[in-house]
């Protein structure tokens, strides 16, 4: 596991908040752009360690939030792109 499981795991909040923290963090900081994909579920699950119901979970939150939108493709696919920054900024898990 990388830096970024170890970083995670110290905090009191759940896996799962902790990487929808994340995750915010870095559309705030503009790692990722308003319309552009974040990693896929399986990029986010090998690049930290959890489990997929962990990070469908984290994604979920931000959706819920409005953070993320969750665009479908083709079947099965679909894409989690940020929206506009400003909400995103006032968000928070």
């Amino acid at each position: 596991m990388g830096s970024l499981t170890a970083n995670l795991k110290q905090s009191s909040l759940t896996l799962y908040e902790q990487l929808a923290n994340k995750i915010l963090n870095d559309i705030n900081h503009e790692k990722y752009l308003p319309g552009a994909q974040i990693p896929t579920e399986l990029e986010l699950q090998r690049s930290t360690g959890y489990s997929r119901s962990t990070v469908r979970h984290a994604l979920r939150i931000l959706v819920n939030k409005g953070v993320l939108v969750k665009i479908h493709g083709k079947v099965p696919s679909f894409r989690m792109v940020p929206v506009m920054k400003q909400h995103a900024a006032n968000s928070s898990v």
